[in-house]
Order: C-alpha cells, then sequence, then structure tokens
C-alpha cells in the first residue's frame, strides 16, 4: 500500500522533471516521453520501496514478531484493497464524464462508492482531474488517445 502511494505520487510529481532531463540531456525527443518517464518512476519507487519493506519484514522474522506482522499484513491488505478500488474508481469517475457507462442512480445509492471513492485523492494529494490532464492531455474516455507534447 505505501509503496504503491508513493509510486503514484513520485510518478506524478518528478515525471515532468525526468521527461525534461530526457530530453535536454539525452537528445530523446518523442510524444510518449512524459509517460515513459511516469512508468519509470513509478516502478522504480515501488521496487526500492518494497525492497525495503523485504528487508523490515526479514528483521521481524528475526526478532519473532510474527502474529504482529500477520495483524499488520491483514489491515495493510484491506488498506491496499480500498486504495486501489479508490484509484480504478477515479479513472472510471473521469471516463465517465464523457461516456456515461454507471448511471447517477446506481452511484448515489451505493453504500461504499462514495467513502470509497474519496480514499486515493485524500492519500495522494496530487491526483485530480487538472494533473490527470496533464499527463494524459488529449484524452479521449471513448477510446483514450494520448497526445503527449515534451517541449
Amino acid at each position: 500500500l505505501i509503496a504503491f502511494g508513493l509510486a503514484v505520487w513520485g510518478a506524478v510529481k518528478f515525471h515532468d522533471f525526468l521527461s525534461g532531463w530526457m530530453h535536454s540531456s539525452m537528445g530523446w525527443d518523442s510524444k510518449y516521453l512524459p509517460l515513459f518517464s511516469f512508468a519509470v518512476i513509478f516502478i522504480g519507487v515501488l521496487l526500492v520501496v518494497i525492497g525495503i519493506a523485504k528487508l523490515l519484514e526479514k528483521i521481524v522474522k528475526s526478532v519473532s514478531l510474527g502474529f504482529i506482522n500477520k495483524i499488520g499484513g491483514a489491515v495493510f491488505g484491506m488498506l491496499k484493497f480500498g486504495l486501489l478500488m479508490s484509484m480504478v474508481i477515479f479513472f472510471l469517475e473521469a471516463i465517465n464524464k464523457s461516456v456515461s457507462f454507471i448511471p447517477d442512480e446506481t452511484r448515489t445509492n451505493s453504500l461504499l462508492y462514495g467513502h470509497v471513492q474519496k480514499i486515493a485523492p485524500t492519500v495522494i494529494p496530487g491526483l485530480n482531474d487538472s494533473r490527470l490532464n496533464q499527463i494524459f492531455p488529449n484524452a479521449d474516455s471513448a477510446g483514450v488517445k494520448v497526445n503527449i507534447k515534451v517541449e
């Protein structure tokens, strides 16, 4: 959960810097450069945080805190699932603005939809519609066309 959240936050926050650096120092000029830099940062942060988590897990096992580790794992598993569902809802909401496939009545009558929907933007402050439009400026929700321009 922490790895995923930090990876999304880091990628949203620093993909502009990496794509600018790749363009200026390496001479890469591609319309996919911001998307590529987003993916590189996301995967890099994810791997580093997972590596740190594995190290901490080995330390916990050596101190014999297995039961506490299992309870913590269950709690983080539930939180991770909630965050993942919130991310799915966030992106579906962006698509649903143009192509209405989730009726308003269904969303308002749902017990968890409104609560789960708020998790991702709360946990990842940089995640909002305007930031999403910066990463995918010409996203067409019917068939996501991405046209990214590097200056």
